[in-house]
């Protein structure tokens, strides 16, 4: 399992990433978010990892989302860190959207999590999102 700070890394960079136009509108962006969490459960229901590519796969079956949309779902769901923890790609496998608070049953596909990191408190991140991007932008500018 990646360290702390390369999954905090991680949903930041996500984070930061434009949506598309689509995703502008308030209520389409509601429903994106209610089919991704719908995918996330109905993959968790067939006791499948959610990674990223099946979770895209599921939304697609339905034909409402484009191509476009169903790229920015990694993003979309960074923006929520309260309800999902995202895990970047490890160890061959591809990334992965886990629940925050996951059912019963679920513990072997967050045993390995850093300590801490299930705990942390949307603010939290925020605050470690803000920094972070603080840092990005500092060492940027130093390169340039």
């Amino acid at each position: 399992m990646p360290e702390l700070h390369e999954l905090e890394r991680f949903s930041a960079t996500l984070r930061q990433l434009p949506l598309p136009p689509t995703l502008e509108n308030p209520q389409r962006l509601e429903r994106f978010k209610m089919a991704l969490l719908s995918g996330v459960e109905s993959l968790y229901r067939d006791r499948k990892k959610p990674f990223l590519g099946e979770l895209q796969r599921r939304l697609k079956s339905s034909e409402l989302w484009s191509n476009n949309e169903l790229r920015a779902g990694a993003a979309v769901c960074a923006l929520d860190a309260s309800r999902y923890f995202l895990v970047p790609p490890f160890a061959g496998e591809p990334p992965c959207v886990l629940l925050r608070k996951p059912p019963p049953g679920f513990d072997e596909w967050y045993g390995n999590m850093p300590t801490g990191c299930m705990m942390a408190s949307l603010e939290e991140e925020e605050t470690r999102s803000k920094r972070i991007s603080c840092l990005k932008r500092v060492f940027s500018k130093r390169s340039k």
